[in-house]
Parts: structure tokens; C-alpha cells; sequence
């Protein structure tokens, strides 16, 4: 996940509400599932230029539309980082297999 993808996927979901479309008919407008395309939306897939480019057809948009709010390269280093520390932990806490047992039951 980077600053970017976050980004775009704002905005995509942004005009989306604005058209009053469902995540359904966008995806469906775009030729992708649904499930992809709100993986798009939160930013966890980067979009591909192609998908950008019909997105950018169903709402009468421009490209630059979708990057309009892009923050500067400090910001973006700084969204990259706690992403990638984010994602570090929540890969660790999958990895737990023994539950934390309570000192009050005695185990």
C-alpha cells in the first residue's frame, strides 16, 4: 500500500459517490469484479494504467483528476514507511498461534 495508491483510491471512490454508482457498476463499467475494485478503492492494489484509463472514461474525467490531491515527495516517503510498518505488523500478529494466556486463570 503507498501513499499514491491511497490516493487515487480516494478519489476513484469519491466520483464514484458523486455518479451515485455502486461498487458493482463501476466494476463492472471497468470490465473488473467488484472485489478488485474496491481493493482499488482502500488502496491495497496499485491500479493499473489501463483500468485508470476506462475509469477515467466512465466519469468524464481527466487522468490528472485522479492525482490531484498527490502529496510531496516527504509526505509520500512518509505514508511508504508507516505502510510498510503497518503491514509488518499486521503479518506478525497473523503469525501468532498460541493464544496469550491471563495471569487471573492461573495458566
Amino acid at each position: 500500500m503507498t501513499a499514491i495508491s491511497l490516493i487515487v483510491g480516494r478519489k476513484i471512490r469519491e466520483l464514484r459517490l458523486h455518479h451515485s454508482l455502486t461498487t458493482r457498476q463501476l466494476a463492472h463499467s471497468a470490465g473488473i469484479s467488484q472485489q478488485q475494485m474496491s481493493r482499488y478503492e482502500r488502496g491495497v492494489n496499485r491500479i493499473h494504467v489501463d483500468i485508470l484509463y476506462r475509469l477515467r472514461l466512465v466519469f468524464g474525467c481527466n487522468i490528472h483528476d485522479f492525482f490531484s490531491d498527490t502529496p510531496s515527495p516527504a509526505e509520500a516517503s512518509y505514508y511508504d514507511e508507516y505502510g510498510a510498518a503497518a503491514s509488518a505488523v499486521i503479518e506478525s500478529a497473523v503469525d501468532i498461534k498460541v493464544p496469550i494466556r491471563t495471569a487471573d486463570k492461573g495458566q
